[in-house]
Order: structure tokens, then sequence, then C-alpha cells
């Protein structure tokens, strides 16, 4: 059972966010948020000393519950890091062993469904506006693609050592896999006129992004007769 305390602690982060997504990081102020509250601002600071620490602490909650042992084989040092539960369903698809084209396409479709939806939107535009600060920017970051990031490299290291792509630096290649899959959706869904994707655009997307991607690292061209 929650104490008092707890439950005023989180009744204080829904408040947060619910100004955060509204009105941005930058414009968003401990007034704004104790009015939506509906306390003083002075009980906000009984529990949070600035709006930076209330909004670390809303992130580190969104991290989801502790992850503990997901993904050994491509991230030895995984163990006890936290990421949220719909990432790792994400990721939970990279099977170095299974066929590395379904695979991708698969990985895309599920990236694109799980992080373009309009909240997912909505946190990464406040993610992005709180970044104006270096050290919150820098701790957002290695909370989130600072830990992905290293897993997708370490099952694309691992493609390129069975002989599935070709030879080239893992950082590159997760680098290049992650732009095609979000070229044609990015810009647009960050300023809000991304159109609804439904499961056959993403199919399409993925598809396309895939195809790009293995006629870059591919031992050979998708759709060529040998």
């Amino acid at each position: 059972m929650r104490t008092k305390s707890e439950t005023r602690r989180q009744a204080i982060l829904d408040a947060a966010r619910a100004v955060f997504e509204e009105q941005g990081f930058e414009q968003a102020t401990m007034d704004a948020i104790a009015g939506r509250m509906g306390c003083s601002k002075a009980t906000l600071y009984n529990y949070f000393d600035s709006k930076e620490t209330l909004f670390m602490a809303l992130m580190q909650q969104a991290a989801g519950e502790q992850v503990k042992s997901v993904f050994p084989m491509l991230h030895p040092g995984f163990e006890g890091d936290t990421l949220p539960e719909e990432v790792t369903e994400v990721l939970a698809v990279l099977d170095p062993a299974a066929d590395l084209p379904a695979t991708l396409k698969t990985f895309a479709e599920r990236a694109l469904s799980t992080f373009y939806t309009p909240s997912m939107l909505a946190t990464r535009r406040m993610l992005i506006a709180a970044s104006n600060k270096p050290e919150v920017g820098r701790d957002i970051y290695q909370c989130g693609h600072g830990r992905v990031i290293p897993i997708v490299q370490g099952f694309f290291a691992q493609a390129i050592q069975a002989g599935k792509l070709r030879q080239a630096d893992p950082h590159i290649v997760e680098a290049h896999w992650r732009a095609l899959v979000n070229a044609e959706v990015l810009d647009p869904g960050l300023h809000n006129v991304c159109p609804e994707l439904t499961p056959a655009i993403i199919e399409q997307i993925a598809a396309r992004a895939v195809e790009a991607f293995l006629r870059i690292y591919g031992l050979e061209q998708p759709g060529m007769e040998h």
C-alpha cells in the first residue's frame, strides 16, 4: 500500500507530465505544475528541488521495470539496466541466428508502431526541448539511446561476423539503419504533421528501409538474379 507521501509524489509527477506535454520543458514552470496539482509551490519543493529534478524523476519513472537479463547474448553488461517494457519488446526480435531480412523488417515494423504514436512523439518533443540544457540532455541520452544503441550495434556486429552483412563498423551500420527506418516519418512526426501510421503504411516503410539497407550492407543486391 502506498503511503500518503508516495501518493502525493505520484500526483505531482502526473501533474508535471501534463504540464510538460502541454507547454514543453522550457516554458513549463513549478508554478504551473503547482497550479495543476492544486497545491503550493513549497509543497513541490518538499519533493523535488528543481524543475530539472522533477523532470528527470518523471523520465526515470517512464523507464519501466528493471530488466534483469533480457539480451545477455547481444549485450553482456546488460543485466541490471532499465529500459521501458515497450522498448524491450521491440528489441526482442533481434536474433542473430534468424533470417536477417525478415528480422530487420519485423524490427522496423515494431519500432515504427511503438515510437510513432502521438503520446510517444509528444514525449520525444519534450525530451528534445529539455535537452537545451546540456546536463539534462546528456542524462536523457544515457538513459535512452545510450542503452539501446549498443544492443543494436551488438546485433549488427554478430550479423557481420556471421557473414550476413559485409564488413563494416557496427557503429556506422547501426546509425545508417536507424536513419533509414526513421527517414520517412521522423521530421513529420516531430513537427506534429505525421499521418496516421496504419499497419499497411508501416509495412511499406519497413520494407523500403530494409531494401535500402541491404543494398548498402548486404552481400547480395535484393531482387537481383545471380
